[in-house]
């Protein structure tokens, strides 16, 4: 039958689960490079993407010896691609949403996302403990992240550093609009870690 490709997740290395087992790489319509089989053999991870290397057949698994004597080539070298960090996100159900993260220690002043706003845009603000909004970093000083796609996008705000909050206690806010969140890259320590 068909042969595709599920995610698997493991805690600790050793023991290893399926999530939903859906496909995670499909195989394709019949008669496609990937129609039969995909079997990924190596992850390569690139500035902006993951490269997923497969073996593909447009036979069903175990038929390619049947398809070899009838003269034909059923196997194939396929790639898939994937945003960095692109499994997951968060995104609005609604056009807007707001994100807060939990109390932060800033180990370095450089916060930078993986975000996608091609039609919107993302603004940060940070607040203390309490969540009251720290003067200086609120989403009107932030320099947004407006009609554009990033991988490596920095988290800067008008008239201030992120050196004057390395050390302290913050929570890290997101508006979107329009917008995907994949990721948060930065030296920080959750503080209920």
């Amino acid at each position: 039958g068909p042969l595709d490709c599920q995610l698997v997740f493991s805690h600790d290395g050793i023991r290893f689960a399926r999530g939903a087992r859906q496909p995670f790489v499909e195989v394709g319509p019949p008669g496609s490079a990937i129609g039969g089989a995909v079997q990924p053999s190596c992850l390569v991870e690139t500035e902006s993407e993951m490269r997923i290397y497969s073996s593909a057949s447009t036979v069903q698994h175990g038929q390619g010896r049947d398809a070899r004597r009838r003269g034909l080539q059923p196997g194939s070298i396929t790639l898939h691609t994937l945003r960095r960090d692109g499994l997951t996100f968060l995104e609005p159900e609604g056009a807007q949403g707001h994100f807060v993260s939990k109390p932060l220690v800033l180990q370095a002043p450089r916060l930078t996302v993986n975000a996608a706003a091609p039609h919107g845009e993302v603004r940060f603000q940070l607040s203390d403990i309490e969540s009251r909004p720290i003067e200086g970093f609120t989403f009107d000083d932030c320099q947004p992240l407006n009609a554009i796609d990033s991988v490596d996008f920095e988290v800067t705000w008008a008239d201030v550093d992120l050196a004057s909050v390395t050390g302290k206690i913050v929570r890290l806010e997101a508006q979107l609009q329009h917008a995907q969140l994949f990721a948060i890259r930065g030296q920080f320590h959750f503080i209920d870690a």
